[in-house]
């Protein structure tokens, strides 16, 4: 099963956490068992490269696919 199935996963957002220099502050949670977190502290600089490089991924997916 994956991570959207048993909710796994999880983006909060922290804006007690905001920078000065007016960057966004978020919390990733990934479920490691027993119903505890690990947790990363990203800011939207992050998210951004993290979605670009799921994107660059499922772009070469699709074209082993073909």
């Amino acid at each position: 099963m994956g991570m959207k199935d048993n909710g796994d996963f999880r983006i909060r957002r922290t804006p007690e956490k905001d920078g000065s220099d007016h960057s966004r502050h978020f919390e990733l949670g990934i479920h490691v068992g027993n119903g505890r977190y690990a947790t990363l502290d990203v800011t939207k600089t992050d998210l951004e490269y993290m979605r670009s490089q799921i994107g660059r991924a499922l772009k070469q997916l699709k074209e082993e696919t073909r």
